[in-house]
C-alpha cells in the first residue's frame, strides 16, 4: 500500500524562546530526530537564532507578549507547512528580589512572559491542532512551581500558575488526542541564570533592601554556582524530545536529580523540612 502524504511528512514543531537554552538544544536536538523546526524568539535574538544552520530550521521574530507576532507566527507555520505537530512553549525568565522590593509593573512583566505568553501561543495553536485531532503541547516549567525559593516569588508564582494550567489543559484537550506535558527541570546551565543575578544586584541598590541584603547575596552565589555546574540544556532537551515522540509521554518531566530530591521532599516531608533547607541555604 502506498504510503500517503500525511505519514510520509515530517513533523513540525514550533518552539518559543529557541535562540538560546534550552529552546536552542531542543531545536537542534529535534532537527537531528527529522523535525521541521521553526524556532520562534525577541527581534534582538534574531542574528543567535540564525546561527542555527539546518535546511529545515527555519527562524521566526515572535514576542510571546504580542497577540500580532504569535498568530503571525503561528499562521506562517501553517501556512507553509500545513501542520503542528508539536508546540514547546520555552520562553521566559527569571527576575529576582523580595515580594517587598519587586514592583507590581515588574511583576506584570514576568506574568505577562512566563504565564500569559505561554498560554497565547497555546491558544493560537490549539485550533489548529483540534481539527487534526492530534497534537503535542510541552510547556518548560520549573521545580520552582511546587517548591518555591525566597528571593524568587514572582518567577516561582508563574511557574504555579504555569503547571496549573497545564493540568487542567491536559484534561480539556485529552479527547481532541491532544497531549500535554510539562517540563520541570532543575538545575540548567543556561543564561537565565546570568541574567537573574545581574538584575540581582540593581535590586541590592533599591531603597528598604538592607534587611535583605544577607539573604540576597546569598541567593546570588547560588544562582552564580547553578550557571557555572547546571546540567547542560541539552539533557532537558531529551526529555523534551521524548514528550514529543513518545506514544505516551508523561504529563510531568522531572529531569534532574535536585529537582527530584525537591518535589519529593515537599510531597513527603511537607513545608518543615522544605523551608529549614532553604533557609539553611540562604543563610550561608
Amino acid at each position: 500500500m502506498a504510503r500517503t502524504r500525511e505519514s510520509i511528512q515530517k513533523r513540525v514543531v514550533l518552539i518559543t524562546g529557541a535562540a538560546r537554552g534550552i529552546g536552542r538544544a531542543s531545536a537542534e536536538m529535534l532537527l537531528e530526530h527529522g523535525f521541521v523546526v521553526y524556532g520562534g524568539d525577541l527581534a534582538s535574538a534574531q542574528a543567535e537564532l540564525r546561527t542555527i544552520e539546518h535546511a529545515d530550521f527555519h527562524a521566526l521574530e515572535m514576542d510571546v507578549r504580542s497577540d500580532e507576532e504569535v498568530e503571525a507566527a503561528v499562521g506562517t507555520v501553517i501556512g507553509e507547512q500545513g501542520q503542528i505537530d508539536v508546540l514547546v512553549a520555552n520562553a521566559g525568565y527569571s527576575s529576582l528580589g523580595p515580594i517587598e522590593l519587586v514592583s507590581i509593573e515588574e511583576a506584570k512583566a514576568i506574568v505577562d512572559v512566563n504565564l500569559f505568553g505561554t498560554t497565547r501561543v497555546i491558544n493560537a495553536a490549539l485550533p489548529h491542532m483540534r481539527e487534526r485531532g492530534t497534537g503535542r503541547i510541552v510547556i518548560t516549567s520549573s521545580p520552582a512551581g511546587q517548591v518555591a525559593m525566597p528571593i524568587a516569588g514572582w518567577y516561582c508564582a508563574t511557574k504555579h500558575a504555569q503547571q496549573a494550567i497545564g493540568d487542567v489543559l491536559r484534561l480539556e484537550v485529552k479527547g481532541f488526542g491532544i497531549h500535554v506535558s510539562l517540563i520541570e527541570p532543575g538545575t540548567t546551565a543556561t543564561q537565565i541564570s546570568f541574567g537573574s543575578a545581574g538584575y540581582l544586584e540593581e535590586v541590592e541598590r533599591r531603597p528598604n533592601a538592607g534587611p535583605y541584603l544577607d539573604m540576597m547575596r546569598a541567593i546570588g552565589r547560588v544562582m552564580d554556582k547553578d550557571f557555572a555546574n547546571g546540567a547542560p540544556p541539552s539533557r532537558i532537551a531529551k526529555d523534551i524530545l521524548h514528550a514529543s515522540t513518545a506514544r505516551r509521554p508523561k504529563r510531568r518531566y522531572h529531569s534532574l536529580f535536585d529537582a527530584k530530591v525537591a518535589i519529593f521532599a515537599r510531597h513527603y516531608f511537607g513545608y518543615w523540612l522544605v523551608d529549614r533547607l532553604l533557609l539553611k541555604m540562604v543563610s550561608k
